[in-house]
């Protein structure tokens, strides 16, 4: 990171180093607040490697070997800030259920709320991604929110995607069906716990939740990936059923008749119990030397192959 600020430190221009600047040191602090100790839905996704996990877990300091240029932090930042108006329009509509903040300081959790509490001029509502936590498993994410649609109860996903890449889709990327599946897993299984959640908060305060007591405790019927077009905002989306799996290719613990759910928790499994009894899980078949394509993209491959 040192590296690449003194590289743009010693740039010409005006604006442009400024703002690339600033995009690398707004990439480090992401990192340094990222949640360690547990299992990101969008890490576990595909080529998941429990050995990386317990490796970096050991020594944390290998997380920061993962390089995000200024370019790339920019292109999380733009994906951020569509999520924010997909929010928008979702909220106005009244079908985004979730957790609402506005700018005078209170807070909702369910359907947007048409004006402020506080009757604050001008104030506005936004959206706080839905937390999803697999305490057993140690999973902790966040989803873009749950639709309360007529077909349905679903977990909504929004991805942002480059012109060619958009065109080319045929139906969702098998890392954001998985993700996507991993999170209607996880808040499937503990609605009940969030419906009895909003029952304490109804009787503590007085307020009428029974829209969204009921509606909590609905049970998902999937997932529904929207991707945009970066280049021209056009729209596209997938609806994935909770009971179809994704089809990919899993290079550790191949048993073909486990779901790849079934098959991932196994993995988290695994890295628990190394990371709590020592030892280090099997290195990925792909990863053949550290010169392997999967093997370069690793904070841990030195200390793998050491």
């Amino acid at each position: 990171m040192l590296k690449e600020l003194l590289k743009l430190s010693s740039r010409r221009g005006y604006v442009v180093p400024v703002i690339e600047e600033q995009a690398l040191l707004k990439g480090l602090r992401d990192s340094r607040e990222r949640e360690r100790g547990v299992f990101h839905p969008s890490e576990i996704c595909g080529e998941f490697c429990p050995r990386e996990w317990v490796l970096c877990e050991r020594d944390k300091s290998l997380y920061s070997n993962r390089k995000v240029s200024a370019t790339l932090q920019m292109v999380f930042d733009v994906g951020h800030k569509l999520h924010d108006l997909m929010h928008e329009y979702l909220g106005d509509a009244g079908v985004l259920f979730g957790s609402w903040k506005c700018s005078c300081g209170c807070e909702w959790f369910g359907y947007k709320p048409s004006k402020c509490f506080n009757d604050v001029p001008g104030a506005k509502w936004t959206f706080n991604e839905l937390p999803v936590v697999d305490k057993e498993l140690l999973i902790s994410g966040s989803t873009d929110g749950i639709l309360d649609l007529k077909e349905g109860k679903y977990v909504f996903e929004f991805k942002s995607i480059h012109h060619d890449g958009f065109h080319a889709l045929v139906g969702p990327l098998d890392n954001h069906k998985e993700q996507a599946l991993i999170y209607v897993d996880i808040l499937d299984r503990t609605r009940n716990e969030l419906a009895n959640r909003l029952e304490k908060v109804s009787v503590e305060t007085g307020v009428d939740l029974t829209k969204e007591i009921a509606f909590a405790r609905k049970p998902f019927d999937g997932a529904i990936i929207v991707y945009m077009n970066k280049n021209r905002q056009l729209l596209r989306e997938f609806l994935v059923p909770k009971e179809v799996s994704p089809i990919v290719e899993f290079v550790s613990g191949k048993e073909a008749e486990k779901s790849f759910l079934d098959q991932k928790k196994d993995l988290i499994r695994l890295a628990i119990k190394h990371k709590n009894e020592g030892g280090l899980p099997d290195r990925l078949e792909v990863c053949s030397s550290p010169q392997a394509p999967r093997a370069k993209k690793c904070p841990a491959v030195k200390q793998c192959f050491s």
